[in-house]
């Protein structure tokens, strides 16, 4: 259910969290001291009835009746899996196989030297080669297919390794007869990696170091690297190909909110919940970085970035409800406009950068010649506005709201109605490929949505393993890299919506 925050009127507090989805104000302190005590208490009674509702439901069984999944593009290399072997298969993994070493080794050459016959001896190596298979297939699953593979990998292991372990001491005291258990063992091994191979192949590949939820996803022009910014306040720069994390900077407190790259150059900024915008080098992520720009008083939401020949200029929105142009190379503030009642929830620049457009809470889109020409407004929503993205010829703007509907306006005739397409649940991020022609849709149901904006038909619906929080396409429009919980995952484009 949906909670109002005391600090910035938001109407939807993360449960999980105890925090607002826009401002992050934990209740009873930060921006939340503002307010009423009444309305705190208040505030905390619904937090509270909402947590609950939140663990109820995930106790319940997941549905069963869900789309063919997305196969996962080629798993990693053999030095891949190696390093995943130490990195990803877990402590409790290691520990157990370790364990296991003094009694495999003494008990494998008891068998060869009492001389008590090769039969025995075979099962004893079976069991040795099963330990490693589970072993191995947990820290390449757990490389491959994130959270949900590995939660499932490690919970078959110990009991893989269980079968093994009585089985071979068994083997030892009465011979034959336990001979079986090292084929139990091993089968419990290949169903470890036949199972687990199939969540990896649901879920895609995974990019995963975040501790807490991602709030923002990029992907570079060349589509070779990725950047992330999530609720741990870290933000993270990742290789694509190789999926893994390359730098990683403690930037803001509590919480990261935004993320982009330079289009032009090697830049990286970062927006938080600390009201800061940060500018650094992508390729020295963890330095100080090169700007500090305190934007907005109660928290940075949104922001981003157009480049130039004169350097680059940032767009921000704030829980302030101000939208403020910023130089990159002087950290100037180059305009400020107060449009909106309550918080800006979502910024975009123009493709030309002549225009920049803004969200907010009050379900209205302004679109104004920046730094601080006249705003135009557009007004269909009925509830915020979560995110906005231009088509590449600027004539047409689209909006995605907490109502579930994505607009599409014509940005010269402000008083037209918009298209709008509907397609479920609240509208958490938007993303432009196919040259503008198409548009995918992020939705609260757990669902993608792919729409065709030259006729406005919805093109293909997917669902994906979790609530996707933010999207970015990659250049070519093969991958779709999307942010679900701590992780993100990339997706191929053409098997998610391929015709059933």
């Amino acid at each position: 259910m949906a909670v109002k925050c005391s600090a910035c009127g938001y109407a939807n507090y993360n449960p999980d969290a105890r925090a607002c989805e826009l401002c992050h104000a934990k209740l009873g302190g930060g921006g939340a001291a503002t307010a009423a005590k009444a309305d705190a208490t208040d505030d905390l009674a619904r937090l509270t009835e909402a947590a609950l509702e939140e663990a109820a439901q995930a106790k319940e069984p997941a549905a069963t009746a869900a789309p063919r999944p997305p196969a996962a593009p080629a798993g990693p290399g053999p030095a891949a899996v190696g390093v995943a072997a130490v990195r990803g298969a877990g402590g409790l993994d290691a520990l157990l196989f370790a364990l296991s070493l003094p009694l495999t080794l003494p008990a494998a050459l008891w068998v060869l030297l009492r001389g008590r016959g090769d039969w025995q001896a075979v099962p004893v190596s079976v069991w040795l080669g099963q330990a490693m298979l589970i072993l191995t297939g947990a820290a390449a699953l757990t490389f491959m297919g994130g959270a949900d593979a590995a939660a499932w990998t490690r919970a078959v292991f110990p009991a893989g390794l269980a079968c093994a372990l009585v089985g071979g001491l068994l083997l030892v005291r009465i011979g034959e007869p336990a001979a079986g258990w090292g084929v139990v063992g091993t089968l419990l091994g290949g169903a470890c990696l036949a199972g687990g191979a199939v969540l990896a192949t649901r879920a895609g590949p995974v990019f995963e170091g975040h501790t807490d939820l991602v709030r923002a996803v990029q992907v570079s022009a060349d589509g070779r690297r990725l950047v992330t910014a999530g609720e741990d306040g870290t933000v993270r720069r990742w290789d694509v190909a190789g999926r893994a994390l390359v730098q990683t900077a403690r930037a803001h407190t509590p919480s990261a909110t935004s993320v982009r790259l330079d289009p032009t150059g090697p830049l990286i900024a970062s927006a938080g919940a600390d009201g800061q915008v940060l500018v650094w080098d992508e390729g020295d992520l963890e330095a100080e970085p090169r700007a500090r720009i305190l934007a907005h008083r109660g928290g940075v939401t949104a922001i981003d970035y157009h480049g130039g020949e004169r350097g680059g200029r940032l767009l921000t929105g704030g829980v302030d409800g101000m939208a403020r142009v910023w130089s990159t190379v002087d950290q100037a503030e180059l305009g400020a406009l107060k449009l909106h009642r309550g918080a800006v929830t979502a910024v975009a620049w123009s493709p030309d950068g002549q225009r920049a457009a803004s969200g907010g809470v009050d379900g209205a889109v302004f679109v104004w010649q920046a730094p601080e020409g006249r705003a135009l407004v557009f007004e269909r929503h009925e509830g915020p506005v979560l995110c906005l993205a231009w088509s590449p010829d600027g004539q047409r703007l689209a909006s995605g709201g907490e109502d579930g509907l994505v607009c599409l306006w014509e940005t010269a005739r402000p008083r037209e109605a918009p298209v709008t397409l509907t397609g479920g649940g609240a509208v958490r991020a938007l993303a432009l490929l196919g040259g503008g022609k198409r548009l995918l849709s992020a939705h609260d149901d757990r669902s993608l949505a792919l729409w065709d904006l030259e006729g406005g038909a919805a093109l293909g619906r997917a669902e994906v393993r979790g609530l996707p929080t933010a999207l970015a396409v990659s250049p070519d429009g093969a991958t779709v890299f999307a942010a679900i919980g701590r992780t993100v995952r990339a997706l191929p484009m053409a098997e998610l919506f391929a015709p059933r």
